[in-house]
């Protein structure tokens, strides 16, 4: 293991920092040990840093639980969310370069397919919340900006929320999903309003949540959801950006939808279509 401290990329002077983990080979090991005189990789003495790794506890004895390769209903929802993401790669693309910097499709559509490959690796999760914390890991690792990290952290939240209960029935999937907006806001600092993928999911999950207390079905509960982030979506298009890429634009946006929110009405419908079948 190797550790490097340093400032290694910038984009556009923003502040803050950024933490990366990469599985690695000895081949690749030796060449990250070589010395190098570039400016984007100042290594000049070669290796910084050796690091003992330690293995993993092993998991709990006795977990139970339905795994995902049982869970149909859950891997279907995955699945429809995924090859929805992957088809809507070029109108993400280029609802983003008209207002951010072009690569949100091509970032939702690596997600995508990262969790496709990944997606027997979570088989044998005894848990949805384990389901949702193993999707968290595989898009931290694989999806670049800024989505990666904060739909990372919405399934880490929603994930926590699942597992008190394991998230059996629509109203605890309603308030997980609520959970992981709500981290999602906390991370990125959005609020309805700001123009992001937030005025999407915000107005989404407490539809979801309200229609459920109410006694609608899970079919109807999610039609009201993807109602509302089709309207929350359809506002940002009058709204000053005032977070995201789109504040770099500023009066530029204003008559486009916010990509990241248009993704969310994408990815919504998908599993509601995935649900009803």
């Amino acid at each position: 293991m190797r550790a490097w401290a340093g400032t290694f990329l910038s984009a556009l002077e923003m502040a803050g920092v950024s933490l990366t983990l990469l599985r690695v080979d000895d081949e690749r090991l030796s060449l990250l040990d070589a010395a190098s005189h570039t400016s984007a990789w100042p290594a000049l003495s070669g290796r910084v840093a050796q690091v003992a790794v330690r293995a993993a506890p092993p998991a709990p004895p006795g977990a139970s639980g339905a795994t995902l390769a049982r869970d149909a209903t859950l891997r279907r929802a995955i699945e429809a969310v995924c090859e929805c993401l992957l088809a809507a790669e070029p109108i993400l693309t280029e609802l983003d370069q008209r207002v951010g910097d072009g690569d949100l499709g091509i970032s939702l559509a690596r997600g995508a397919r990262a969790v496709q490959l990944e997606l027997d690796s979570y088989a044998s999760a005894t848990t949805p919340s384990a389901v949702l914390r193993g999707i968290s890991a595989t898009l931290r690792r694989v999806v670049g900006g800024t989505s990666g990290p904060l739909y990372a952290v919405m399934l880490l939240r929603a994930a926590a929320a699942l597992e008190p209960s394991g998230g059996a029935t629509a109203r605890q999937w309603a308030t997980a999903f609520s959970a992981g907006v709500d981290g999602m806001m906390e991370l990125g600092g959005a609020t309805p309003g700001d123009r992001t993928m937030v005025d999407a999911l915000k107005p989404a999950a407490d539809a979801l949540y309200d229609a459920l207390a109410q006694g609608a079905s899970t079919d109807a509960a999610l039609q009201a959801a993807v109602c509302a982030a089709i309207d929350g979506t359809s506002r940002t298009a009058s709204m000053h950006p005032r977070r995201g890429r789109s504040s770099y634009v500023g009066e530029r946006a204003i008559g486009h939808v916010d990509p990241g929110a248009h993704a969310v009405v994408l990815w919504l419908a998908a599993i509601g279509e995935a649900l009803s079948g």
